[in-house]
């Protein structure tokens, strides 16, 4: 007898685990309910956690939040709980009967009855046919009920007829897919797309063909004859780092595969894996507010205008300005900056969520966009938050260095500024909004540290009083106050040339890095002007090449 199935559901766990314990005659009155239950879910629905263990225990539990489960995830686990239940049980084939009062189908029986073979049965446990576990010549066997087999069957009977009609393809069939196989090939298709292409011609199944076309280059692999689908080499760790970048420059996928000889949806997935291994690389470690995991805390955490306007602003970025600032003795406002310093953490947080199954990321690329969304709009809030203390910051460099920064060597003073604000950035990645307290303290202490050892390893620097040159500038350091713009921000000169775009592009680029308000997402903006994600994309990676190459012009 083969192992027991796995749960997946983890309310189904629990309810493993605290029914195996109960009396044979209260577990089997839980079997009769599973059986009734699987041919009353409908798969598209969802149903509370709660309604879902009272229709099988006959008790509501009480949950202030109860989980909503897809009907489709239900269907595939009522199947294992049902049988892993009976198990326990250990019911005797006869016995079972009796109490059903008719004939029991093992899955032999079932296939004969259906005319289907039993690899058909087996999918069809998964899609709602439940079987047992009973004791039958001192073995454990699987057998299905008269009222599990007829709720099947009055539910999915067009799903039985089409199996039942199955038939094989014959040495004529065969060759003519391999005939057409070979034409598409020539098309340049590669064997999934031809696969698909001859699965709609014919009405056979996708798997079907596409096994049918590996079977036959691999049966000849070994004569002289050439396979129809040459083989195609496996990705290098060079290639995926190359469709990665150009990813980043907005090269379109198709030309990527080009460039690098591969399938454009081969390409598509190798981009996909290596967003999701570079945003799991990320330390998203955050505060968690008592109220994110509520279902309206994004909504009305993300909803103030101090988390939505204002927002992706340059720094300033002369010294002469920046030092200016040090005069200035007046804190923000605490509510603002709490506001934002919340909508932070709960950005990190929701990205790190969607995180938690990175398999299932793999062929949901507007997924992948909410999550690096959801870091951009953190990004912004982060950059906000260290503006609102540049003052701070030149204050306690000062304090700490005791002496006026405008006496510290203009390259030296730019270096050090730019340490600072890191150093003050990276210290909100600690700061817990949800303790009481605000940002200022974890951030001082940052650049206190920062100094105290930078004039450790420049113990002779206060000697000279240089005249500070206007001139100098430093880089802008709102583009790099978290780990994951150096990889979601477009080039800086593409944000510098918007004034030079059409306002249609313009608006685009703004609403998708959060240059006016919050980053959108791809799904965001192309429901908001009608248009498929898809034909949106490929309109944004376009409109910022064009920005790259307009920038090449008008900047020397």
């Amino acid at each position: 007898m083969p192992p027991l199935p796995k749960l997946t559901l983890p309310v189904f766990q629990e309810l493993d685990q605290q029914l195996r314990f109960a009396p044979a005659k209260a577990i089997a009155r839980d079997l009769d309910r599973i059986e009734q239950l699987a041919g009353q879910i409908t798969p598209s629905q969802v149903y509370p956690q709660d309604w879902v263990v009272f229709r099988i225990t006959g008790y509501r539990p009480e949950i202030d939040n109860p989980s909503l489960i897809p009907g489709s995830d239900l269907i595939c686990d009522l199947s294992a709980l049902l049988e892993r239940l009976s198990d326990v049980c250990a019911m005797s084939f006869d016995d079972l009967a009796q109490q059903v009062d008719g004939s029991l189908h093992d899955i032999q029986s079932l296939c004969q009855l259906w005319s289907v073979s039993r690899k058909t049965i087996e999918r069809f446990r998964n899609q709602g046919l439940v079987a047992r576990r009973v004791v039958r010549n001192n073995r454990r066997t699987i057998v299905f009920t008269p009222i599990a087999c007829q709720q099947f069957q009055a539910e999915k009977q067009d799903m039985i007829d089409r199996a039942c009609a199955f038939s094989r393809n014959d040495p004529k069939q065969r060759q003519a897919i391999l005939d057409q196989a070979r034409q598409l090939a020539r098309q340049d298709l590669s064997l999934n797309q031809a696969a698909a292409r001859i699965a709609a011609d014919t009405g056979r199944s996708l798997e079907g063909i596409r096994q049918l076309l590996i079977t036959h280059d691999h049966n000849i692999a070994s004569s002289k004859a050439a396979p129809i689908f040459q083989n195609r080499s496996p990705w290098t760790p060079r290639q995926r780092i190359f469709a990665l970048r150009a990813h980043d420059r907005a090269l379109e996928p198709r030309a990527i595969a080009t460039r690098i000889h591969k399938p454009a949806p081969s390409v598509s997935r190798a981009i996909n894996r290596g967003r999701i291994d570079r945003l799991l690389a990320l330390d998203l470690h955050c505060s968690v507010g008592p109220t994110f995991s509520h279902k309206q805390a994004w909504r009305v955490l993300l909803l103030p205008d101090v988390v939505t306007t204002h927002l992706g602003q340059p720094g300033i970025l002369t010294l002469s300005q920046l030092l200016d600032l040090s005069t200035i003795h007046e804190s923000p406002p605490a509510e603002v900056q709490s506001a934002r310093a919340v909508a932070h953490a709960l950005l990190i947080y929701r990205a790190s969520r969607l995180l938690d199954d990175p398999r299932s990321l793999m062929n949901k690329p507007m997924l992948i966009d909410e999550i690096e969304t959801s870091l951009l709009w953190a990004a912004r809030l982060r950059a906000e938050l260290v503006r609102a203390r540049l003052p701070l910051i030149l204050q306690t460099l000062e304090s700490t260095m005791h002496q006026p920064l405008t006496q510290i060597r203009s390259d030296r003073l730019k270096a050090l500024i730019e340490q600072s604000i890191d150093a003050a950035a990276r210290a909100l990645e600690r700061f817990d909004p949800f303790k009481g307290g605000n940002e200022a303290s974890p951030m001082g202490m940052a650049v206190s540290k920062l100094a105290a050892a930078w004039v450790r390893q420049n113990p002779h620097s206060t000697r000279a009083a240089p005249t500070l040159r206007p001139s100098t500038t430093i880089s802008d350091w709102t583009r790099s106050v978290t780990p994951w713009q150096a990889f979601l921000e477009p080039p800086a000169r593409v944000h510098r040339v918007l004034d030079l775009l059409s306002d249609p592009d313009a608006t685009l680029l703004c609403e998708r890095f959060g240059w006016q308000g919050p980053p959108s997402t791809l799904l965001q903006i192309a429901d908001h002007r009608d248009r498929a994600p898809m034909h949106l994309a490929r309109t944004l990676r376009k409109t910022i090449r064009h920005a790259r190459r307009l920038s090449l012009k008008h900047e020397p």
